[in-house]
């Protein structure tokens, strides 16, 4: 073990930061019932305020302990058995003393009601104790399950204070073991679950997919006016059913027995929409706090254990009016389907008060923690984050307080993302004081935001009418206005803990972990979520925000952040009776491509090297094919493949019967074709019509053939590739490179 001891010669300077990378954790080892976790400190500071000093440390969110000191604390997550007690254990190589240091006690949790300059600071017991605070190194959460996994949130406290020496200790690197005992019982057993395998860097909370079906839960007046979404759904991929209300009994009890059911049956369940008000779907009664009933929809993507992580996304579309659901659901489908173009992409919105300073999470006000995500976004391709920040902060913020009128300006403008931090009731963003009648008289059709507020009462709904309702719900002569979807808190909204969940989902929106990619709004957000639960140790106020958090939107919903470019799809256009492989050429790796028949889908795949082969089933109908590709700021491709009962090439259109793979090519070419069964051949031609590679093939299968010619030797340039089968002739241009 090492120590060093340094002294701050000069009390109270503006700032002394300590430098390095953020803390990280790495998996070093793992075994069948541990694994072994290192943990290092990176770079802090401490600054000062009331002449005492505060800690701020990147990945790093307070303690809350009210009265005692305010100690940054990271978190991580870990897959444990299925089954046992868990415990763990620590060890460290080094830490350093630092002297003088007049650390100041937390306010707590606050919730957003209150202003924290108004909340004196108040020093507990523990400021009277000779002895390091928090004493701890480590601690391992209630076991929780995600999905099909059982997990504990591992928190390390690498800062430790004795404030009767005045002393901050910093542990530098922390080697910790969690250990799982299958002869003691646990909390929230699995009987059956799958381990991840291996060890990684830059751990985190457990990731869920964003591919998989979805339930949609509808009175019976909607279900015709949702169709066209749920075809559309189908036609993408996502395996989409109907459920009626009155069929499963309109209470939450029913509900979410309904929901546990149907995930049981179907483990690939992924997006639940909820379509209708709280009269016609219940919303989830999870109790009081204080004077509030905490209404909440993510209840209902509870669905194993007895904890706040979601096994799946939960999303509503919020309106008792069928009219209006037909709006809802034609904006959706256009911000889908039909995008428009634009620079409107590239712009976001930035609402956040001046309050906060030392209580918010990151120890930043409002405004603060909104300038910091601007800064990423602009990083990562926005070109204009409008700054609204109450009082003067420079920058592109202007001077004063922002109204009304300045964000409607913005969003008329036009915006993909609208985060707000601040003051909030049943219909007012209190900073700006931009409100639902703002919403309804706005003009920015065809260009809808993702709307993240962090404030207290926006996403009330059970009586009334919200500002999240009227976000989805608005629209003027010109057809749907508002936004996309919108997150708000059916209750007073905490105050530092779901400004963790806005950070988080900027950072997995501009892709600062290369491993934690998120399209969806559902993925974004409730990722969000868990990250919070990890970094708060799941206590009862994160708890309470995952809970009363409302998404008023479809989350299956890919979110757009650039003004989409088209996919290009190459197919057969005709097919013969019987066909079980489908090739696709795509201009876009990674994207998804599905193949349906009467809004049934018979087979998905993902391109890769600019093709998607998928199988289906046989297929036994005349009707039409429809190919659908979808991809993250793109604009889908749809196309048809013309079912027949003629086999061979002869029914092909010339330049379509055959696929040519990869081109440009290199060493050689694969071919996909359809065939009778009759012999073909398949010739390499130059520019000139001369045959420079020929290839016989023979005893070919009824139905689709593959095969490859190797382009050896030839010069890079321009070629053909050509298939005859004695019926038919079709030519595909390539390139050699």
């Amino acid at each position: 073990m090492k120590k060093s001891i340094l002294f701050l010669s000069v009390l109270f300077v503006a700032q002394l930061a300590f430098a390095g990378t953020p803390g990280k954790f790495t998996v070093t080892s793992r075994s069948e019932n541990k694994t072994t976790l290192q943990f290092e400190a990176g770079a802090f500071s401490l600054g000062n305020s009331h002449a005492k000093h505060y800690l701020v440390a990147e990945n790093s969110v307070s303690m809350l302990v009210k009265g005692a000191p305010e100690i940054p604390v990271y978190a991580t997550s870990v897959q444990v058995e299925n089954t046992g007690a868990v415990s763990i254990a620590v060890s460290y190589g080094s830490y350093e003393d630092i002297a003088n240091v007049d650390l100041l006690p937390s306010k707590g949790s606050l919730k957003r009601n209150i202003d924290p300059s108004t909340v004196p600071y108040e020093y507990g017991t523990v400021y009277q104790a000779n002895a390091f605070f928090p004493g701890m190194l480590a601690e391992a959460g209630k076991a929780h399950i995600i999905r099909h996994g059982r997990y504990v949130t591992v928190r390390t406290f690498p800062f430790q204070y004795n404030p009767v020496t005045r002393t901050l200790r910093v542990y530098r690197d922390l080697q910790i073991s969690v250990t799982s005992n299958t002869d003691l019982p646990g909390e929230n057993e699995l009987l059956h679950a799958q381990r991840n395998g291996g060890g990684g860097e830059d751990v985190q909370y457990t990731q869920l997919p964003e591919f998989g079906r979805m339930l949609v839960i509808s009175p019976a007046n909607m279900i015709p006016i949702i169709q066209p979404l749920v075809d559309w759904k189908k036609q993408k991929g996502f395996e989409t059913d109907v459920a009626d209300i009155a069929t499963i009994g309109n209470n939450e009890t029913s509900i979410k027995n309904y929901i546990a059911t149907y995930y049981g049956n179907h483990p690939d369940l992924m997006f639940v929409l909820l379509i209708g008000d709280h009269a016609q779907v219940n919303s989830y009664d999870a109790g009081n706090t204080g004077w509030e009933t905490k209404w909440s929809d993510s209840e209902y993507g509870q669905l194993s254990g007895n904890d706040k992580y979601p096994e799946v996304y939960v999303g509503r579309l919020s309106t008792a009016n069928t009219t209006t659901m037909g709006h809802i659901v034609s904006r959706i489908l256009e911000y889908e389907k039909t995008p428009n173009n634009g620079t409107w992409y590239h712009n976001a919105i930035g609402i956040g008060s001046d309050e906060g300073a030392g209580i918010g999470d990151d120890n930043e006000a409002d405004w603060q923690h909104q300038r910091n995500m601007r800064t990423k976004l602009l990083a990562y391709g926005y070109t204009t984050v409008h700054e609204f920040y109450d009082n003067s902060h420079g920058g592109a913020d202007a001077a004063g307080d922002p109204t009304p009128t300045m964000v409607q300006s913005a969003m008329d403008q036009g915006a993909s993302l609208f985060n707000y931090t601040g003051h909030g009731d049943q219909n007012t963003c209190v900073t700006s004081n931009y409100s639902s009648t703002e919403v309804w008289a706005a003009s920015n059709n065809h260009m809808y935001p993702f709307v993240i507020s962090v404030a207290c009462n926006n996403g009330t709904f059970t009586s009334g009418t919200c500002l999240g309702e009227d976000f989805l719900r608005a629209y003027n002569s010109n057809g749907p206005i508002g936004s996309i979807a919108a997150c708000g808190s059916s209750i007073l909204m905490a105050w530092a803990e779901p400004m963790q969940v806005q950070d988080e989902m900027t950072d997995i929106l501009t892709e600062q972990y290369p491993t934690n990619i998120k399209r969806t709004l559902g993925g974004l957000f409730f990722h969000g979520g868990m990250s919070m639960l990890d970094d708060y140790n799941s206590s009862g106020t994160a708890e309470e925000v995952m809970e009363t958090w409302i998404m008023f939107g479809d989350p299956s919903v890919m979110m757009r952040t650039a003004t989409p470019t088209p996919l290009t799809g190459n197919h057969v256009i005709s097919v013969p009776m019987g066909t079980t492989t489908i090739a696709v050429n795509c201009n876009t790796d990674g994207a998804l491509v599905c193949i349906t028949q009467n809004n049934v889908i018979l087979g998905t795949g993902t391109v890769s090297s600019g093709v998607a082969t998928i199988n289906i089933p046989a297929v036994a109908d005349t009707t039409d094919l429809l190919v659908t590709a979808t991809a993250f700021n793109k604009t889908p491709y749809q196309g048809t493949i013309d079912v027949t009962t003629i086999t061979g090439l002869a029914q092909q259109s010339a330049g379509n019967a055959l696929i040519a793979y990869p081109n440009p090519a290199a060493g050689q070419i694969n071919a996909e074709f359809f065939s009778n069964g009759t012999e073909a051949v398949l010739e390499v031609l130059n520019t000139l019509g001369q045959t420079v590679e020929r290839r016989a093939l023979g005893n070919l299968q009824q139905g689709f053939n593959k095969c490859t010619i190797e382009l050896d030797g030839l010069e890079k340039g321009v070629y053909f590739l050509r298939l005859s089968d004695g019926a038919a002739t079709s030519t595909q241009r390539f390139m050699v490179k």
